[in-house]
């Protein structure tokens, strides 16, 4: 596996242990964990759109 990979899976991994009881606000009350790893999705696509030279 990916070094990479493998350091951004432990670090969602420490992310939902330490937010294993919170819940975003609204309706869909999701675990807050999954707002951390949608931000961290869109910056790396972001990010790799970037260096692609897609602006």
């Amino acid at each position: 596996m990916n070094e990479d990979v493998l350091l951004i899976a432990r670090a969602l991994d420490f992310a939902a242990r330490k937010h294993v009881d919170q819940r975003r606000k609204g309706l869909a009350a999701e675990p807050y964990v999954n707002y951390l790893a949608e931000v961290a999705r869109l910056e790396a696509e972001f990010d790799a759109a970037w260096q692609a030279g897609g602006r």
